[in-house]
């Protein structure tokens, strides 16, 4: 019995080790001193109000930002479960709050994105190498709220682009000609097509990001950014 009672105290003490350690792991704003990435930093929230945007309570956007508006890269400490909070310009109340996972020496871009309630942050590692040559290099981002959860790129051939977009999840990058590239939206599941869209005055050798908003009934709005 002594021996059964010291194998469970240690079957316990053993379990609240794990339990301490998974904490601390989990721990908000876990900097890394050292260590530095760059973010850049979106507004893609429909009527949202201008915003300020603070990573662990130090504003890298002090206001300004407003729908479609991008910041420049900025720098700041990597780590992990960094808080990352966009809050109203006017009010200081926050609009949206999330966790930033930085590593060392790499890039991002953080969006406040969705509308109302919905609204959110949402981070994406950024490939900044150089693209093919002669080339701009693209990837697409579906934000809408009420269009369909599921969406296709097509080509103007109607060639699959992006067999499957899922809201919030970044899609592959693409090596597209420069100048106006035109693709196709449809949605996944039913095969309607949304809407025909093309973005003029693409450039060999810039990275873009082109994001979704809207909705299906008034059509999705497609808007992009560049990287470099």
């Amino acid at each position: 019995m002594k021996n059964k009672s010291i194998f469970s105290r240690s079957l316990l003490a053993a379990g609240m080790l794990l339990f301490a350690i998974l904490v601390w792991s989990c721990e908000e704003n876990d900097v890394d001193a050292s260590g530095m990435a760059r973010v850049k930093i979106v507004n893609a929230s429909p009527n949202s109000a201008a915003q300020r945007f603070f990573l662990v309570d130090k504003a890298l956007v002090n206001g300004g930002l407003k729908f479609t508006d991008a910041s420049d890269y900025l720098s700041t400490n990597s780590g992990k479960t960094l808080v990352a909070e966009f809050k109203n310009e006017s009010s200081s109340s926050v609009t949206a709050r999330g966790w930033a996972y930085l590593l060392d020496g790499d890039s991002y871009t953080i969006y406040l994105a969705g509308e109302g309630s919905d609204e959110r942050v949402k981070q994406y590692e950024d490939d900044l190498s150089a693209p093919a040559s002669g080339m701009a290099r693209i990837k697409f981002i579906h934000f809408s709220n009420e269009a369909p959860s599921l969406l296709t790129i097509k080509n103007a051939s109607e060639d699959n682009l992006i067999g499957t977009l899922t809201r919030d999840i970044e899609s592959k990058y693409l090596n597209v000609t420069p100048g106006t590239f035109t693709f196709k939206v449809y949605d996944f599941v039913r095969k309607n097509k949304i809407g025909d869209y093309q973005i003029s005055d693409l450039q060999a050798g810039k990275i873009y990001t082109v994001y979704f908003t809207g909705s299906q009934g008034s059509d999705i709005n497609v808007h992009q950014i560049v990287h470099n």
